[in-house]
């Protein structure tokens, strides 16, 4: 049996924080924003809440990094896992917002394709 997510008392915009990361979650749009430092003390929030909506229910999934000041190869680590997992279950994930920064960081790592063309 597919376990279920009951968002009934759950508004559709959640802020989670870890330490220094903030998450903006839009349930019905499946996007996750993430906000300040992406790195080894903080990927396994993102990670989590992630994997919760692919487990409840796989889809489409973007998360959005422009307005992340820091990322490390945990982090980056973290958004292949979850593009790992994703193709798993046939569906689409995409890393929209990298900063040019960040972008040129995907690329000299060879994670470009992680990223999303816009």
């Amino acid at each position: 049996m597919r376990p279920t997510l009951d968002v009934s008392d759950v508004p559709a915009s959640v802020d989670l924080t870890a330490q220094s990361l903030d998450l903006q979650t839009d349930w019905s749009g499946r996007c996750v924003t993430a906000r300040g430092e992406l790195d080894s003390t903080s990927v396994s929030l993102l990670v989590r809440i992630v994997a919760e909506l692919i487990d409840v229910s796989p889809g489409k999934t973007t998360v959005h990094i422009g307005h992340l000041t820091f990322i490390d190869a945990s982090g980056m680590g973290g958004l292949v896992q979850l593009g790992n997992r994703l193709a798993a279950a046939s569906a689409e994930f995409s890393v929209v917002g990298a900063a040019p920064r960040h972008r040129q960081l995907f690329e000299i790592v060879g994670l470009s394709a992680l990223l999303d063309a816009s």
